[in-house]
């Protein structure tokens, strides 16, 4: 039986045609995390819904859920002004936009991330100072979504001592290294950010490291095309 839900804040994460008229979406909903719908007639010409699917646009979706997986869009709406990111900033909005689409289960609701995600999309629009702390704050949330939440604090329940340098295992957690790892991390920054003390930029690249590890982990052989696409970008720019 289905039912329908209305005034679903939500996001476009992907969209690709589906049948002749129609689009299959990959959203992302305050309430329901990763939805998969049906757009009907939403590819044809003069069809309103084409230019709100877009991403980067918040919406209001009026869903008919139903006993699959595959729900489908009766209706959308503009619930404020779209986030217009340029280059570079766009690859980084494509880039959490990615990470939802491959990661993200359907159906998890994830209300913090949600915001978080929101929090991402407006600093990357306005370009703010803290774009990376942002994004950083994403991907721990998401993270932990998944079941994955970071803990800074030696396996064997120990303090990190400041001046050494510690490898981190996404199963079992951080242990003392020699330095050859490709990831080592120094005591000092891990913890500061088991202060959250976010100022210092060596400790947000630390961060940045931790949570890539982690990401390319859960990743695995998918590649995204953000990516990609900044460092063809970065090379154009030399």
């Amino acid at each position: 039986m289905s039912s329908l839900i209305e005034g679903e804040p939500g996001f476009v994460l992907h969209a690709r045609q589906y049948k002749e008229h129609s689009l299959l979406i990959e959203a992302f909903s305050l309430n329901y995390g990763r939805i998969s719908l049906t757009a009907r007639s939403a590819k044809k010409q003069n069809s309103r819904l084409k230019a709100l699917l877009q991403p980067f646009t918040p919406l209001t979706l009026s869903l008919l859920k139903g006993r699959s997986e595959l729900w489908m869009l009766q209706d959308c709406a503009q619930a404020g002004e779209l986030i217009k990111l340029e280059v570079p900033e766009l690859f980084c909005g494509t880039y959490v936009n990615e990470l939802l689409y491959y990661l993200l289960k359907h159906f998890d609701p994830a209300p913090e991330l949600f915001g978080l995600y929101l929090n991402v999309l407006h600093a990357l629009e306005k370009r703010s100072d803290d774009m990376e702390l942002q994004l950083r704050l994403f991907e721990l949330s998401l993270l932990k979504q998944l079941g994955l939440a970071l803990d800074f604090h030696l396996s064997s329940g120990g303090r990190f001592k400041e001046n050494e340098l510690y490898g981190f295992d996404i199963n079992t957690g951080f242990f003392p290294s020699s330095g050859a790892l490709q990831y080592s991390f120094k005591g000092r920054e891990l913890n500061a950010l088991a202060q959250e003390r976010f100022e210092e930029t060596q400790v947000l690249q630390t961060l940045k490291s931790l949570t890539r590890q982690c990401l390319s982990a859960l990743l695995g052989t998918k590649k995204l095309l953000s990516r990609e696409l900044y460092r063809s970008y970065i090379k154009t720019m030399h």
